[in-house]
């Protein structure tokens, strides 16, 4: 895996978390809208769906905690990648805009007053410098 496959993985994992965290919110949404007067009347039906629900809630929960732990180890070993192997406080500015803020070349070039090219340019010699530099 390339460095710039290794920092990719922020924000995929970060994604993965995001769609996660809304899957857990269905399975709460679900679980508060039933009708739990059912539940005598039908003999323990609505019982068990409510049981389902929250196995799944503890499940989603689980990978979350899995995830959230994964995110947060490679956002520190790519922390720390950056902060050892690169010197250009620009081309740290970009790295950290681009894999941690999760920000396009353009609206980067905006806030750093570069055209967007000069930042693809510097992205891509940080990148270089941090796979002589790195062990990913």
């Amino acid at each position: 895996m390339g460095v710039k496959e290794y920092l990719q993985q922020i924000r995929l994992l970060d994604a993965k978390i995001n769609i996660k965290l809304a899957e857990k919110q269905a399975w709460y949404d679900m679980l508060h809208s039933m009708d739990y007067s059912k539940d005598k009347v039908q003999g323990g039906v609505a019982g068990s769906t409510v049981e389902n629900c929250v196995i799944k809630i503890e499940m989603i929960e689980k990978e979350l905690d899995e995830s959230i732990d994964k995110l947060v180890n490679i956002k520190r070993e790519a922390i720390r990648m950056i902060d050892e192997g690169i010197e250009d406080s620009l081309q740290y500015q970009i790295l950290y805009m681009r894999y941690f803020q999760f920000k396009g070349f353009g609206r980067i070039a905006k806030e750093l007053n570069y055209t967007e090219q000069w930042v693809i340019k510097q992205h891509g010699l940080a990148l270089l410098r941090l796979k002589e530099f790195s062990k990913v």
